[in-house]
């Protein structure tokens, strides 16, 4: 499924992705046959096991396994906790909770393919197991395999309408292929659910900005700032979505706050022209020159193409350098 690039203020084009929120470990997964760090250390610790830990664990149950493997998980020792969810499903193989630890812990140390497998054998255990269809989900969307994905978090949510990450994925999906009202009910019901989570709000903009609802694009900027989400170009999408709405002088403050006042006035100078304020965008640009020289080349050529449309008998807006951008990677949570 391809990210769906959109228009925003007539011929100025704008990105559009979404934020996501990571709680897993920062080690980079590696796609194909090549193993990862992560199955490398799991590999070796049960191919070379220690005689005493064997010992110790032919005399523990699958429960003691199990909590040897959460603790590991709690000190992020990912690997470690993969090899005790695995001993104890040696001694109990449809140990439901170990399947599912399991998953997690692979899905944490980004070993999606396997945390695939493990959520899967969970689910053919127990069909009801709405988490399990959320960390499938999330493994899947990963792994780019969107309608794997949106089919997973659509059964997550029918078991457990409560679970707000699966919502807020359902609205990532939907903003990507375009299905953006979707977005939008996915994202309410996910902020409904967790009101205090700030990326949920700018997610939320965003939709709210791709179907026309600028005012109430706005809102959702400010309460993700109001819920402590201040990454900067989230003042970005709140420049726009104020400026969609007519707000110029706001939008100039929130650019500001984004990138500094050069830019600034470059992305209003960008929000003018595609409006055909033409004189209003060349004051912008030539304060984007004077205030940061080493803005120069982008401005003088925005102003240049600027002065040209003015002349120009067509009212189409030329390409720009360096328009405001939307949006940030989306953003999950675990």
């Amino acid at each position: 499924m391809k990210k769906i690039r959109s228009r925003f203020c007539f011929n100025i084009v704008f990105i559009g992705m979404l934020c996501i929120i990571s709680g897993c470990a920062n080690d980079p997964s590696i796609s194909g046959v090549k193993p990862t760090p992560y199955q490398l250390a799991a590999t070796e610790a049960l191919s070379e096991p220690d005689p005493a830990d064997m010992e110790t664990v032919a005399n523990l149950s699958p429960q003691e396994l199990e909590e040897r493997g959460d603790a590991e998980y709690r000190r992020n020792n990912l690997p470690m906790a993969v090899v005790r969810y695995e001993q104890a499903l040696r001694k109990s193989p449809n140990r439901i909770s170990a399947h599912y630890k399991k998953g997690v812990a692979l899905a944490a140390g980004n070993a999606n393919t396997e945390a695939i497998q493990a959520f899967q054998a969970v689910i053919d255990r127990d069909p009801g197991h709405a988490l399990a269809y959320q960390g499938l989900g999330r493994a899947c969307f990963l792994q780019k395999e969107y309608p794997k994905a949106e089919k997973a978090f659509k059964t997550a949510v029918f078991l457990n309408p409560d679970l707000w990450k699966s919502h807020n994925f359902l609205g990532i999906i939907s903003d990507y292929s375009g299905r953006y009202n979707d977005a939008v009910t996915h994202y309410l019901a996910a902020v409904r659910l967790k009101p205090d989570e700030g990326m949920l709000y700018n997610n939320l903009g965003v939709a709210q900005t791709m179907t026309g609802q600028h005012d109430a694009a706005v809102q959702s900027f400010n309460k993700a700032r109001a819920a402590g989400y201040t990454h900067p170009k989230l003042y970005n999408n709140l420049g726009m979505a104020l400026a969609n709405a007519g707000r110029y002088d706001e939008a100039l403050q929130a650019f500001t706050q984004s990138g500094g006042a050069a830019q600034a006035y470059n992305n209003m100078g960008c929000v003018y022209l595609s409006r055909g304020r033409k004189g209003e965008a060349i004051q912008c640009f030539e304060t984007a020159i004077r205030l940061n020289p080493d803005f120069y080349e982008t401005a003088a050529e925005n102003l240049r193409r600027a002065k040209s449309a003015q002349t120009a008998p067509s009212p189409a807006t030329p390409a720009l350098k360096s328009p405001p951008q939307t949006l940030l990677k989306p953003m999950e949570i675990d």
